[in-house]
């Protein structure tokens, strides 16, 4: 598995903080030029938590993602040094052109099965090149 470089998980960690099984989900809006972005706590399982990051537009009364991808976030925790977390893209969905890839599946319990690589590698390259885009477009200014 690849997760996104560090100065996504920048990013990744601004966007999903204060976000847990109370507080689901919200919605950044700092600029009106670009789309909102819109992350959602999914649900704890014991690889990780599943955090939703996604854009919306609306086509006819329907609410339409450009795109969503889910990621699995687990704790570094390896010395006080790397604090921080890994963020691992877990599926890629667009709704116009329909794109739906599972690149990372769980079982019922939410524990491991099977790994798309090539197809999860380049999702996270693009999560890379997204999470530049929404630091910029938002104005977050982390790096």
């Amino acid at each position: 598995m690849l997760p996104i470089n560090e100065k996504s998980a920048l990013v990744m960690d601004h966007l999903v903080e204060g976000l847990d099984r109370e507080n689901r989900s919200k919605k950044i809006k700092n600029c009106t030029a670009f789309m909102p972005v819109t992350i959602e706590y999914l649900q704890e399982i014991p690889e990780g938590v599943l955090f939703s990051v996604c854009h919306y537009y609306e086509q006819n009364g329907d609410l339409m993602r450009d795109p969503e991808v889910v990621f699995i976030r687990r704790e570094k925790n390896l010395t006080v040094e790397t604090k921080g977390s890994f963020y691992f893209p877990v599926s890629f969905q667009q709704d116009n052109p329909v794109i739906y890839q599972e690149l990372i599946s769980f079982d019922e319990n939410g524990n491991f099965l099977s790994l798309a690589i090539q197809q999860q590698r380049s999702c996270a390259e693009f999560g890379d090149t997204w999470m530049q885009n929404i630091n910029y477009q938002q104005q977050l200014n982390l790096f």
